[in-house]
């Protein structure tokens, strides 16, 4: 289906609401509209104007200078609702097992979950009553019940359910204890990344401190340029977004780090470069990068001529390869912890 959320392309189209247009396939593949048929246009329509606010939220709409996508920055629009949700959930970021697509979808049918912070207001028998075991709809589990042995069955079924909805409780209850570095990346904050959302808690702390920040602060962080603390800031002035931040701790989300606290003087490693990737057996690859920092070097988030080291765990994919491309040296797991508590020494 073609779109059109390039303003600059519709005015200079001339095409207005009600326009029959014409479609073609850009490349033979795509759809985009090419013109419209000025003959069957109706006799009041006007030029179309972007809309300066969110249709869904009545949020402000913002623009980068050198995009043409018009964005909405409050995290809790019903629009952005399903993959927010989807999004705060996942593993990199608050890791509550359990809680997929069809749990969500659920949530929002029902009224349950406006944003992520109503995870935190269910109750056990509301989630007990909406879990659905994977491919196996209620429906038929109904029926299966009857073909087992009617009531018996029923509640072994119910019993299983209720298990399932009382573990995704229990799931939601312990990511309020997750870092903060884990809640900066779960809100969703556009450009702000697992590697950014670490950096930036372990700089400035705590969540107001992050929230507060004027734009020089935030590019004072290592590895966070212009365009992500512009981005941090878009966030944290957005008022729907500071209540979201207040609801979340009411409720008793961490907003405070316990990763160690930088080390601005310099030490054995300062000035080296280093990339994580793939997963460490030993340590989570935030230990890793603490570890690191506290011996002054410098953590990165993607492989340059500027790096000096790739310390690779299990699974490592494409930063491995251009490791090797570029000549970097390469550090298992091993490695690594031998060449650590030789530059602590």
């Amino acid at each position: 289906m073609p779109t059109l959320h390039n303003a600059e392309d519709v005015a200079r189209k001339d095409l207005r609401e009600g326009d029959t247009v014409v479609v073609e396939k850009g490349g033979d593949v795509i759809p985009k509209v090419v013109a419209p048929v000025v003959s069957l246009r109706p006799a009041d329509a006007k030029p179309w104007v972007m809309p300066t606010t969110c249709p869904e939220c009545g949020s402000l709409l913002r623009r980068d200078e050198d995009q043409v996508v018009w964005r909405c920055e409050n995290t809790s629009c019903p629009a952005r609702l399903r993959r927010s949700l989807e999004h705060y959930a996942s593993r990199s970021a608050m890791n509550i097992e359990g809680l997929g697509a069809s749990l969500v979808d659920q949530l929002i049918d029902q009224g349950l979950v406006h944003d992520c912070s109503d995870l935190y207001r269910l109750a056990p028998a509301q989630l007990e009553q909406l879990v659905v075991a994977p491919r196996e709809p209620r429906s038929d589990l109904a029926r299966r019940s009857d073909r087992e042995g009617g009531a018996k069955a029923a509640r072994a079924v119910a019993r299983r359910l209720g298990k399932v909805g009382r573990n995704v409780f229990e799931q939601i209850e312990r990511s309020k204890q997750n870092d903060l570095s884990r809640l900066i990346y779960a809100l969703g904050i556009r450009h702000v990344g697992e590697k950014a959302a670490t950096t930036l808690a372990r700089h400035l702390r705590t969540m107001d401190e992050v929230l507060k920040a004027p734009v020089e602060q935030l590019q004072a962080v290592p590895d966070v340029g212009p365009v992500v603390a512009a981005s941090i800031r878009l966030f944290a002035d957005e008022p729907r977004n500071q209540a979201l931040i207040k609801r979340l701790s009411e409720a008793g989300v961490t907003m405070k780090t316990g990763l160690a606290e930088p080390v601005d003087q310099g030490g054995p490693l300062a000035g080296k470069v280093f990339v994580l990737t793939g997963t460490l057996a030993s340590m989570t690859r935030e230990d890793a990068a603490a570890a690191l920092e506290r011996l002054g070097a410098r953590v990165a988030g993607s492989v340059s001529k500027k790096t000096d080291y790739l310390v690779a765990g299990v699974e490592a994919g494409s930063k491995l390869e251009k490791a090797r491309q570029l000549g970097v040296e390469v550090m298992d797991e091993d490695a690594f912890r031998a060449f650590i508590m030789r530059s602590s020494q």
